[in-house]
């Protein structure tokens, strides 16, 4: 059967929160839920048997979910090859921000559309994000699975990059800052990022009154 492009920048979104985001949520939750299983509780020297069986099972079904996460990867890149294919340069959606976009610069643009568009709940629930919250650094850190201190530089280089280039903001309480305020701060899509995303320049002037606008 012949991979179809898609139509629009609204049909691709649906598939990347709706089905990409939530299954990638439930994975790595899933992991998490594994390390702490592996610890013996603090009056315990080993984790016990019944803990072992039921991590067994966690196992099996991270498995499985590693297996769904990238067969949705794989068909959702292949629809996006041909639809850019079809499309021409510059590209599609994300790739109309910045040709050089990776993939985790692309997997911070699009929780940030998740949170911007209020589908946290449905997208992101599993990982700890409420339905109006507000994605935080750390809620990105945990969505790009970061685990060890050369990934959260990584991380931290990464945001900051987008900042510069005007596609993320990083809602700082105030121009001084101590370096652990990073972890918590507020992190929002920008105006110009969130209208290419959705393929709607009307809302570039979302929010922007008369005045603002001459």
């Amino acid at each position: 059967m012949p991979t179809i492009p898609y139509t629009d920048a609204i049909e691709y979104l649906e598939e990347e929160l709706s089905k990409y985001l939530p299954i990638r949520a439930v994975r790595i939750n899933s992991e998490r839920q594994i390390r702490e299983m592996s610890q013996p509780a603090p009056d315990e020297k080993t984790v016990g048997e019944k803990e072992r069986v039921v991590q067994k099972e966690m196992e099996r079904r991270v498995h499985n979910y590693h297996l769904q996460e990238k067969q949705i990867r794989d068909e959702i890149d292949a629809r996006l090859q041909v639809t850019r294919e079809a499309v021409g340069e510059p590209g599609f959606a994300l790739d109309l921000l910045n040709g050089g976009l990776d993939f985790d610069a692309r997997l911070v643009l699009l929780t940030l559309t998740a949170s911007a568009l209020g589908v946290t709940e449905n997208s992101l629930a599993e990982i700890g994000m409420s339905f109006y919250g507000t994605a935080c650094v750390d809620d990105l850190m945990t969505m790009l699975n970061v685990k060890t201190i050369i990934d959260r530089l990584r991380v931290r280089k990464l945001l900051w990059d987008l900042t510069g280039q005007g596609l993320i903001v990083l809602n700082f309480p105030s121009k001084d800052f101590s370096p652990e305020d990073f972890n918590s701060v507020s992190v929002s899509i920008s105006r110009r990022a969130f209208a290419v995303i959705l393929d709607d320049p009307s809302l570039l002037d979302e929010g922007v009154t008369s005045k603002e606008t001459h």
